[in-house]
C-alpha cells in the first residue's frame, strides 16, 4: 500500500470571504491560467487587490527521479492542498512549469504579498514529504508580482513572476523576491546578484 503526507501546520487562508470550492487536484492549462490572471488584473483595477505567486519546487525533480511518477503526483496533490489553504479557492493553481507552480490570491495588495510568500516558503519548507519510508525535505522559492492590466497582456504578467522566481534562487536561495517591472528593480537585482557573486567568491 503507497503512502505519501507531509507534515506541516500551515496558516489560515488570510481572505475573510468564503469562496466556492474547487478541486485542486487537476491543474489549470497555462492557457486557462492566463484567462485567470487577466481577470484577476481587472479585478485589482476596480479596487480589488490581487498578486500571482509563482513558487519552484525544489526537491520535485528529485523525487520524481528516485522514486516515480505517483510520488510526483502525489507530492503535487498535496502541495496543491497546501497552496489552496494558503491562498484560498477563488482561481485555479497551474503547473507552468514541470517543478513551477502558480496562483493567485486575491484581497493580496503589494504591502502584504511579502508575508504570504514567507507563509507559503514556511509551509512547504516545514514540511516533510514521506513515500514509502523514505523522507525527504522540501524547498521553495516563490516570485511575486501584483496583478494589474497590462497591454502586453496577461501572459506578460506571469513571466514576471517566473524571472522573480528565478531571481530569488539566484540570490541565494532567497525565499521570495517581488517585481513589477520597474527600470529600478532590474538595477537592483543586478546589484544585488554581483554582492552574492562576491561573497559566495569570499566564502569559498
Amino acid at each position: 500500500m503507497q503512502t505519501a503526507h507531509i507534515r506541516m501546520e500551515t496558516p489560515a487562508p488570510v481572505s475573510k470571504h468564503k469562496a466556492p470550492e474547487l478541486e485542486v487536484l487537476s491543474w489549470a492549462t497555462r492557457a486557462d491560467f492566463e484567462a485567470a490572471v487577466d481577470i484577476a488584473a481587472r479585478r485589482t483595477a476596480a479596487g480589488v487587490p490581487h498578486a500571482l505567486f509563482v513558487i519552484h519546487l525544489e526537491r520535485l525533480l528529485d523525487i520524481a527521479s528516485r522514486c516515480g511518477h505517483k510520488a510526483e503526483k502525489s507530492l503535487l496533490d498535496l502541495v496543491g492542498l497546501t497552496l489552496n489553504n494558503l491562498v484560498g479557492h477563488r482561481y485555479p493553481a497551474c503547473r507552468l512549469k514541470r517543478d513551477y507552480t502558480a496562483v493567485i490570491k486575491d484581497g493580496c495588495p503589494s504591502s502584504m504579498a511579502p508575508m504570504a510568500a514567507r507563509q507559503i516558503c514556511a509551509a512547504l519548507e516545514g514540511g516533510t514529504f514521506i513515500w514509502h519510508g523514505r523522507h525527504f525535505r522540501m524547498g521553495a522559492n516563490v516570485g511575486i508580482t501584483t496583478l494589474h492590466p497590462t497591454p502586453r497582456g496577461p501572459g506578460a504578467l506571469i513571466d514576471r513572476a517566473l524571472r522573480a522566481c528565478a531571481a530569488a534562487q539566484e540570490l541565494g536561495n532567497r525565499s521570495y523576491v517581488i517585481l513589477e517591472g520597474t527600470p529600478e528593480e532590474s538595477r537592483r537585482l543586478a546589484q544585488d546578484r554581483d554582492w552574492y557573486e562576491r561573497l559566495s567568491e569570499t566564502l569559498g
